[in-house]
């Protein structure tokens, strides 16, 4: 007879007869994802058998819509035996490949930097795009240049490269994993990832960097990352924990043209970063087609459409908006749609622009002033006002609750001094125009490059300074840029 001696709280106790048996730990009814001992059962003094379980083995199956290869970039190329994805531009590109069912892997690969190089990494456990673990290298950077709209201006950011851990689940946390010295363009690196359970070592030319525990990601497939690199990668290999080979080479790793939404809309972040606005529009009109149900993409594509002066295609946009999100209760829909439907003069008709005032109403209920939406309410009312003739109201609107240059605000500031600018120009108020349009230009020259260096997603409408990597998907981008994009030509 043996013991058997639970760990945690106190201690129990229980006679076991010889047997297998199947162990399960579950908290709350639910499994409990663990990589390290969980029992153990002796004999008197001498232990009989120590049980430990690991996260692959309580894991769900991943859903079987997520098919691999996928990626959301056109660029990647095979080049006799390397990967090369040479479009350095700002913006970023992923790759995923391999069984999204893998669970303990060895994942390595050489990484060479042509050019530029933000970031440049190996993602692994993957399960979507925007669920899974990254190892990135990030070279030193010296600090950022003056006038930048979206970083302050901070010496000695990354004085030495790094290797560093993120795991992105819809936001991007990163845990430093250590500095490795300079990081240079046009030399080989060697990266490996080790994944056990839910223990995951980082190595970088043979030497481990980093060691770092993470039970959120249980298995998954594996993939490659650039952000505003040229990168090529070669002798990829993947091995099983006994060595048993999974994937070797480059070949047969690139995925078939995808044309599902996220796709799209990613490639249309893209092409935004780089002022292709056509093919920006293009590419949410095919993603909006194949999803409508998110009101902040809508946003964006009526943003677009008014962009390349496709009225029909923002027209169309600004009736989705509004018969699918006109009802909404929530402020933050209420603010975004109001502006998404008045970047241009004309188009609604009085039915509409009465729905689309409704929601500017919504977007300003309640305590606005002592709220972090208050700059960006106020401004939805303003544009309102404006659209509707009711200049008086947009001027105090605007004055009322913004703007404030110093508050991080860049875009909503611009933008909401241009409509003031306008109203002022409206009322016959002609110092107070040229003083408001002088402003916008201010801050247009100084701190809004065109196309935006960083991605539209960095216009982010939040106060303060926005932190390094965060995703399309992280950020509140505003519509009224292109309101700011008619006053700059003007």
């Amino acid at each position: 007879m043996a013991t058997w001696s639970s760990l945690g709280p106190g201690h129990r106790r229980y006679g076991c007869a010889r047997a297998a048996y199947k162990l399960r730990a579950t908290k709350e009814g639910k499994p409990v994802h663990l990589d390290r001992e969980l029992v153990t059962i002796t004999r008197g003094d001498k232990q009989v058998v120590r049980v430990a379980v690991q996260a692959d083995a309580l894991a769900e199956p991943v859903d079987a819509t997520f098919v691999t290869p996928w990626s959301d970039s056109d660029d990647w190329a095979i080049d006799g035996q390397e990967l090369v994805q040479l479009n350095g531009s700002a913006s970023s590109h992923h790759l995923l490949f391999g069984d999204p069912n893998w669970t303990d892997y060895n994942f390595e690969a050489d990484v060479e930097i042509k050019e530029g190089g933000s970031e440049v990494g190996l993602m692994f456990r993957a399960t979507a795009w925007n669920e899974r673990l990254n190892a990135t290298l990030l070279p030193a950077t010296k600090g950022i240049p003056e006038g930048n709209a979206f970083f302050p201006a901070t010496k000695g950011i990354r004085e030495q490269g790094q290797l560093k851990v993120l795991a992105v689940s819809r936001h991007t946390v990163g845990v430093p994993a250590g500095t490795i010295g300079e990081i240079t363009t046009g030399r080989w690196y060697r990266m490996r990832v080790e994944a056990r359970g839910s223990r995951f070592k980082v190595f970088l030319d043979g030497q481990q960097v980093s060691s770092v525990f993470n039970e959120g990601f249980p298995r998954g497939c594996l993939g490659l990352y650039t952000n505003t690199a040229a990168v090529r990668f070669r002798n990829l290999k993947v091995t099983d924990p006994e060595g048993k080979m999974l994937l070797k080479g480059v070949q047969g790793i690139l995925p078939k043209a995808t044309d599902d939404a996220v796709s799209n809309f990613l490639r249309g972040e893209r092409f935004s970063r780089s002022g292709q606005w056509d093919k920006a529009a293009a590419a949410f009109d095919r993603g909006l087609k194949a999803d409508p149900s998110d009101h902040e993409r809508w946003c964006k594509g009526a943003a677009l459409f008014a962009r390349i002066g496709d009225v029909e295609r923002y027209r169309r946009a600004c009736r989705e908006l509004i018969t699918r999100f006109g009802e909404s209760d929530q402020r933050v829909v209420g603010e975004r749609a109001t502006k998404a439907c008045l970047l241009l003069p004309d188009v609604l008709n009085s039915a509409e622009f009465e729905r689309v005032e409704k929601l500017a109403a919504l977007a300003v209920c309640g305590d606005i002033k002592n709220d972090g939406l208050f700059g960006f309410t106020a401004f939805a009312k303003g544009i309102v006002s404006y659209r509707a003739g009711r200049y008086a109201e947009a001027v105090q609107w605007i004055e009322r609750f913004g703007p404030r240059p110093d508050a991080g605000w860049v875009h909503n500031d611009a933008a909401a001094l241009a409509v003031l600018a306008m109203a002022h120009h409206r009322l016959g108020h002609v110092n107070e125009a040229a003083a408001a349009l002088a402003q916008v230009k201010s801050i247009i020259d100084q701190k809004m490059p065109d196309p935006p260096q960083d991605g539209w997603q960095r216009l982010v409408d939040r106060p303060g300074p926005l932190p390094r990597g965060r995703g399309a998907a992280g950020g509140r981008w505003s519509p009224m840029i292109v309101e700011i994009f008619e006053v700059k030509r003007g």
